[in-house]
């Protein structure tokens, strides 16, 4: 099961990089409001969610803290690498935030429901 999440999270940890890194100026621009942060939402939701199955340090709640953590951090990573690598990406702090959101809202779900 380890295995599984383990290649789950850094398969989408790459997807993530990939989307958020990319210079293709082609990329849908979605002009509802604040749709663009429901999906960062999201997706972060989903990567705390493979985190967190990888259970990488099995003390009390360390999983729920790096499920949170590691996408929060890896959020701000590619907000700042949008706005040093990419010609057509602009970072965006409400992105860096929708994105930690999501991590909390996945890591909140699994804490009550333990």
């Amino acid at each position: 099961m380890f295995l599984k999440f383990q290649f789950d999270s850094l398969a989408w940890a790459l997807i993530i990089a990939l989307l958020s890194l990319s210079n293709e100026p082609n990329l849908p621009d979605i002009d509802f409001d604040y749709l663009d942060k429901a999906g960062h939402f999201l997706i972060y939701a989903i990567f705390s969610f493979f985190i967190y199955g990888m259970r990488i340090d099995q003390k009390a709640n360390a999983p729920l803290i790096l499920a949170f953590l590691i996408p929060l951090f890896f959020g701000i990573l590619m907000e700042y690498l949008q706005g040093t690598l990419s010609e057509v990406r602009t970072p965006e702090v409400l992105d860096a935030i929708a994105n930690g959101l999501g991590a909390l809202f996945t890591c909140f779900c699994i804490y009550i429901r333990r």
